[in-house]
């Protein structure tokens, strides 16, 4: 992950508080765009601690997957975007 990103999402964190407990759904979530930049995002908005403790995402897409299936795809494309402690 680029040390300007970190940087600025860790910054960013002393400023806002997290948000209420909620949950996302991402319609497409086998997507490109999912993959690209939504995973990517909501790892970002974690590392700057602003994702609630009680948080979920839940994604819907026409392609047939399991829920492991569908982990491992996202870890294959987005962890490269993010830092690995923040995939985990």
């Amino acid at each position: 992950m680029d040390d300007a990103l970190r940087q600025g999402a860790e910054t960013l964190a002393h400023r806002a508080p997290p948000a209420p407990p909620c949950t996302i759904v991402i319609f497409g979530a086998t997507g490109d765009l999912t993959k690209r930049l939504r995973v990517p995002s909501l790892c970002h908005l974690r590392r700057g601690r602003l994702l609630p403790e009680r948080f979920a995402v839940l994604g819907v897409a026409r392609s047939p997957m399991s829920d492991d299936e569908f982990r491992r795809s996202l870890a294959v494309q987005a962890v490269a975007k993010v830092a690995p402690e923040d995939w985990q």
